[in-house]
This record gives structure tokens, C-alpha cells and sequence, in this order.
């Protein structure tokens, strides 16, 4: 009931392997009325993804970026296409160009979160996705 809940809430949702893992997490949200998630940017298994240069197996936590970019991409459209405008959807992962977001946006989310991107490419970045936003929304 989202009168019990003075605020908003959203989630930040795993980059999982396939729909059919991700699905039920959407279907979790959607029963206790959860406003929003941000999908998804770590990706934890490293055995598929392919890397320039290994990492030691001492490195710890996920990878992002890049190698984040088309599953994630893949899950904002199946939330959008299930839910509809149920969930306000931030997509994240792999943002790493204007191009970058606005795949994300196409794909059906509401807002984009900017993270190796920003740290890669640098602060203009932001300023460069909002002016090609606005350009496609005028």
C-alpha cells in the first residue's frame, strides 16, 4: 500500500543471465507496489565475458561497463514490454556514450544513470547525453 510509505521506493535490480532469471525479481516488485528499479549493471560472472587483459583472481566484486551493456539493455525492454508504465525504470550499464543512453532510453527507460562512463570518459559526458535528449525531445 503506497500510502503506508511516506517516500518513494526503487530497487537496484542484479544483471541476471536470462530473463527466466530475472522475471520473477519484476514479478516480487510489482506485488509490493515498489515505484521504480534501476537495471543493471555488475555482471559477477567473469567466465563470460571477455576481458583484454586477465584479472587476478584476487580482484574482487563485479565488472561494469561494457561488458554490462547488452543484457542489461535486453532487461530494461522485457520489464518495460511486461510492465508497461507500471515501473519507472532507471537503465545503467554500458553507459558509455550519447548512443549508449539512448539505446537505454529506447529500449524503455524512463532515466539513465551514468557510472564507468563517467569515470572514462569524463563529466562531459553527462552534458553531451542531456543535450542529445533534448535534441530527440525538443
Amino acid at each position: 500500500d503506497r500510502s503506508s510509505i511516506p517516500l518513494p521506493v526503487f530497487l537496484k535490480l542484479p544483471n541476471r543471465e536470462t530473463w527466466e532469471e530475472f522475471e520473477p525479481i519484476i514479478d516480487v516488485v510489482l506485488r509490493h507496489d515498489v515505484q521504480g528499479v534501476t537495471i543493471a549493471n555488475l555482471v559477477k560472472d567473469r567466465t563470460k565475458v571477455t576481458l583484454e587483459e586477465p584479472l587476478s583472481e584476487s580482484v574482487r566484486g563485479g565488472l561494469s561497463g561494457e561488458p554490462t551493456r547488452l543484457r542489461s539493455t535486453e532487461l530494461i525492454r522485457r520489464t518495460r514490454e511486461k510492465c508497461g508504465n507500471r515501473l519507472i525504470i532507471i537503465g545503467v550499464g554500458g553507459i558509455m556514450s550519447t548512443g549508449d543512453a539512448q539505446e537505454k532510453l529506447a529500449a524503455g527507460a524512463d532515466l539513465v544513470g551514468v557510472v564507468s562512463g563517467l569515470i572514462f570518459e569524463g563529466p562531459q559526458l553527462v552534458g553531451d547525453i542531456a543535450a542529445s535528449i533534448e535534441m530527440d525531445n525538443p
